[in-house]
Parts: C-alpha cells; sequence; structure tokens
C-alpha cells in the first residue's frame, strides 16, 4: 500500500498551478495548503483543487520575506514544500 504524500505548494500563478495540475493526477499525491501574494490566486487554487488551506502574504511586501512566512504557514500543515520561483 502507498502512503499518501502531503504537499504544501507557495506560488499559484502559471508555474505553481501546472504543478497543481501534475499533483492531482498522482493518487498518492495531496496538496494541503497553498500560499501566494495574492489573495485571488490563493482562492482559485483552493477551489480548483479541493485544497483545505490557503495563505496570504501582504502584496506590498517584498517576495523573499513572504516566502519566508508562508514556509512557517505551510509547514504548520504537515506537508512537504514545494517553492516556485514568480514568473
Amino acid at each position: 500500500m502507498n502512503e499518501t504524500v502531503r504537499i504544501g505548494l507557495i506560488g499559484a500563478g502559471q508555474i505553481g498551478t501546472q504543478h497543481l495540475n501534475n499533483y492531482s493526477q498522482i493518487p498518492e499525491a495531496k496538496v494541503v495548503a497553498v500560499a501566494d501574494l495574492f489573495p485571488e490566486k490563493v482562492e482559485t487554487a483552493r477551489q480548483k483543487f479541493d485544497i483545505p488551506d490557503g495563505y496570504l502574504r501582504d502584496p506590498m511586501a517584498r517576495w523573499a520575506a513572504s516566502k519566508d512566512e508562508n514556509l512557517v504557514g505551510v509547514g504548520r500543515a504537515r506537508s512537504r514544500l514545494v517553492c516556485v520561483n514568480p514568473s
């Protein structure tokens, strides 16, 4: 029996969405959290891929600073972390 891998994705833009599409095709993968600077990207990803948790960061903040905080938030979901650089 295969164990489910819980995934937290940081970056819900174009490339992040490609990752989410790929994960949705893997039965052993479950995305449990998504984070992005933009609330609409988080909500779109959560609704489209049935992701339970979403994390936001002030869009005026620098991306590097937001990654650190998002890593902590997504990490609390007890998941593997995937960071996607902004495109």
